[in-house]
Order: structure tokens, then sequence, then C-alpha cells
């Protein structure tokens, strides 16, 4: 598996914080200031099976006795046909602190006060992403999951059938994005599909990336140009960012 950087903007400013790819035995959030890029990931990718892999590392993160986040909803769907088994030991990988680092700073960027409080989040996941169900959104917060419908189909499936429900008084809308036959993120159209499910670029909003496990570079500057036509100034972009996608052309940054 390719290693992952850790993206972080603040419009029009950004920042790139990179994640270790090699397990530790600590709890504690790292910082470092440049990416360590590893080769990309050469065979296809089933971009269901491997979302079903992330939602098993939560599961089992989920399960230890003092884990770095809580994802009850992990278990049910991760793949059936392979039971999600903790392998033991106290080893923390990028995944998980990336799950934690995001799920901190979403709800930072939610609590915030102000004449403005941030009440749009937009998740551009690998559409198994549980954030708009198992984090206490505050009232009147709309979340946009933007995602692949062929494993968020399969995800809300799941999710429906053991109860999983968005906060009261908050809503919840998800956008289908046409992924390209190699499963990059070229495909623009989300943009006005956001839109018009009610995102207005007219107030602040909060975006997080996680589990684009084929994006390219050519698909994070598609979603860079997307984010940026529509994030008004001050709105935050942040996420776990593949090394592949920047690797083959530092020029994006």
């Amino acid at each position: 598996m390719a290693s992952a950087s850790f993206l972080t903007k603040s419009l029009p400013h950004r920042a790139i914080t990179c994640l270790p790819r090699t397990p530790t035995s600590s709890h504690t959030r790292r910082r470092f200031a440049s990416p360590r890029c590893g080769p990309a990931d050469q065979a296809p990718v089933n971009l269901l099976t491997a979302a079903q892999e992330r939602a098993g590392r939560r599961a089992i993160e989920s399960s230890r006795e003092e884990p770095l986040f809580h994802d009850p909803y992990a278990a049910c769907l991760a793949d059936v046909e392979q039971p999600v088994v903790d392998a033991g030991g106290d080893g923390v990988g990028y995944y998980e602190l990336a799950t934690r680092f995001i799920d901190e700073e979403l709800m930072e960027a939610v609590a915030s006060g102000g004449d403005a409080p941030l009440r749009q989040v937009v998740l551009l996941t690998d559409g198994m992403d549980t954030r708009p169900y198992r984090l206490p959104w505050p009232s009147a917060t709309t979340v946009f999951d933007v995602s692949p419908s062929a494993t968020h189909n399969v995800a809300v499936e799941r999710l429906e059938a053991v109860g999983a429900r968005i906060r009261r008084g908050c809503m919840l809308r998800h956008v289908s994005v046409e992924l390209s036959e190699d499963g990059d993120w070229t495909d623009e159209s989300w943009e006005r599909n956001l839109v018009s499910v009610g995102y207005h670029g007219t107030r602040p909003s909060i975006w997080a990336m996680q589990g684009l496990q084929t994006l390219t570079a050519e698909g994070l500057k598609v979603i860079l140009r997307c984010v940026s036509t529509l994030a008004m100034k001050d709105s935050v972009f942040l996420g776990e960012l593949r090394c592949s996608a920047i690797s083959d052309n530092p020029q994006v940054f």
C-alpha cells in the first residue's frame, strides 16, 4: 500500500501535513513538515472491497481498550466474507491516525462560534464514511457526502438495517461522483450537483477527504478546482492524501 500524506487547507492558504505510514504505539497526533511518499499501487483496486477493508480497520480500532475513535457502525460495513479480526499488538497505522485527526478537526471547526458559525460539512469519501452518523454535529448542520454510488448504496442499506441516523436537527445529503474507468475523480459534475442539493457558496464550509484510494494528481487538481470555486474565504479543506496523487506532479502544490 502506498504511504499517505495529510493535507490541511484554510482557503486561500494551504499547507501539507504528513502522517507516518509505519505503526506507532503512541496515540499522540504527529505532524511532519513534508510528505513521505512511497510507490503507488500497481494493481487495479476493487473500490468496494477497499472501502470494506477500511471499515474493518475502523472496527478493530473501535474495539480497543483505549481507541483513537469510536465507530459503532464500522463492523456492519466490513466485508461479511472476511470477519473483522484484530491481529493483536498496540501499533496504530496512518489510517487510524488520519481518521482521528479528521474527526477532531471537523468537531473543532463546527464548534467555533462567531457571527457565521460553520454548518456546512462536505465529505469526499469512498462511500462508507460513517461520520454523518457517529459524530455529534451541532443543530442545523448539513453534511454532504460526495462519493461513488456503488459503495454508498451498499453502505446505506447496511446502515439503515442497524438503525443509523444523523443527529436530530441536522441533514444529510448524498452527491454521487462518477469515477473514471481507472477510479479517478476527474468528473466535475458533482460540483453543480452539490449546489443542487443545497450547498451554499456564500456560507462557510469545511471539506474533508479520506479513502480516495485511486486518486491521481489529475483527480486531485479537479477536486481542488471545484473546492476553490465553491468554498468562500476562510473555509477549510483537509484530509488524507495518497502520495501517488502528488508524487508524479509535485507542481500541484
